[in-house]
């Protein structure tokens, strides 16, 4: 529905939740942080995403404050993308601080100042979205075909089943405890560049996050939050599918509002 009693002229902060490709004054509700009044701020054919605040961050003692607050800010944000379709978000706690004047009329000249670099960056993000993209291995899984298929291995588990001194046995066991290392980072080595490789083909731009420990069975090779053209992650999946590489898991979220490319 369309607002009809923004109540434009409080004093105070806005806090800004993201940019949106569409000049319409929109009211979405109280969905915003605290249960606040959630609106747009128009200005030519685009608009910022606001609540009315206080002209100070959002802060707390209390780590789940923060994230919820976090969280309030990331949903407002997803509710926007689901309608306006091309959003550029905003960092959580992007507040316009003027305690003298109309606060939207200082949003408003801001986005006159940035409207030719904002229609850019929408533009660049019509059509798109996020995915985020985990590839792990199976250590285990990875390492019984390592000890079946080794040529390295398998000789040196034959020296080990030859009658010999303890101390020349476990010289071998470290040895094969080596090369399965070594053929292991290989392996993972391999996997992540050809799955990454995969990835880029599908996408239109990429990050490379740090990746993660999971557990002692699996380990992570990729952490690829990355920007598809609507619909591509399918054939992502598709062409992935057909590779049928063993003891390789692949975790896909989204989609998302483009976070981590503005």
């Amino acid at each position: 529905m369309e607002s009809e009693t923004v109540e434009e002229g409080l004093l105070g902060g806005r806090y800004l939740y993201c940019i949106i490709d569409s000049g319409i004054l929109y009211n979405f509700g109280r969905i915003g942080i605290e249960g606040e009044d959630v609106y747009t701020i128009p200005y030519m054919d685009i608009g910022v995403v606001v609540h009315n605040c206080k002209p100070v961050v959002y802060e707390s003692k209390d780590e789940n404050v923060i994230i919820d607050y976090v969280q309030k800010h990331n949903n407002v944000v997803d509710v926007v993308f689901n309608k306006f379709d091309c959003v550029v978000p905003l960092r959580f706690n992007t507040i316009v601080k003027e305690k003298d004047c109309n606060s939207n009329e200082v949003v408003e000249k801001w986005l006159a100042e940035q409207y030719t670099d904002l229609k850019r960056k929408l533009k660049e993000l019509q059509g798109k979205e996020e995915y985020g993209i985990q590839v792990f291995i199976d250590k285990e899984g990875c390492i019984k075909e390592i000890l079946s298929k080794s040529q390295r291995i398998i000789e040196l588990k034959e020296k080990i089943e030859v009658p010999q001194s303890s101390g020349h046995a476990h010289l071998y066991k470290q040895m094969v405890e080596k090369v399965i290392r070594k053929e292991l980072e290989e392996m993972s080595s391999k996997l992540a560049k050809d799955v990454y490789s995969l990835i880029k083909k599908y996408s239109t731009d990429t990050r490379l996050e740090k990746t993660k420990k999971v557990d002692e069975k699996k380990i992570m090779l990729l952490n690829v939050p990355c920007l598809v053209e609507k619909g591509g992650v399918r054939g992502f999946r598709e062409e992935l599918e057909k590779l049928g590489i063993n003891n390789l898991y692949i975790r896909i979220t989204g989609p998302w509002a483009p976070y981590s490319f503005v």
